[in-house]
């Protein structure tokens, strides 16, 4: 009886000091980006090297998969009409609604588009309209003054 006791205490000490398995979950990341991005490479960083380089579709959608877990940069490239804030990532990251921790996650990076002004020429430009204008207005009140002068 001695020695079984002595061989459970035994046992339960080896599973106590022995390593847990550490399990190795992967995630996705699901960038969805405007529709004019579509045809162009976003790129996700992790530790500021380069890990993931992905083509965005037709809708505009951009999937990357088997991330290990950690912190990522995604990068979208600028364009002309559009400028993306850099967006960060986390694998997993903890979901409030429900209680649990997500590996699937779903990132709309911000931007603001841009509107181009069309270009006005020079100011004076303006002034040279303003005293044909003018002009015309002081033709017109004269011809008008010598009708009235005239009747």
């Amino acid at each position: 009886m001695k020695k079984i006791g002595m061989l459970l205490a035994f046992c339960s000490l080896m599973i106590c000091l022995s390593p847990l398995p550490v399990l190795a979950a992967t995630g996705t990341v699901r960038v969805e980006l405007p529709k004019e991005m579509s045809g162009k490479i976003l790129a996700l960083k992790r530790d500021g090297k380069k890990e993931a380089e992905v083509l965005v579709d037709d809708q505009g959608k951009a999937i990357v998969q088997d991330l290990e877990a950690g912190m990522y940069e995604i990068q979208v490239p600028n364009t002309e009409e559009l400028t993306f804030a850099v967006s960060e990532v986390k694998i997993p990251m903890w979901s409030e609604e429900e209680k649990k921790m997500m590996y699937d996650i779903t990132v709309i990076p911000k931007y603001t588009r841009t509107v181009a002004t069309p270009k006005t020429g020079d100011a004076s430009v303006g002034l040279r309209y303003a005293g044909i204008g003018g002009g015309a207005l002081v033709v017109v009140a004269i011809i008008l003054y010598c009708r009235r002068r005239g009747n």
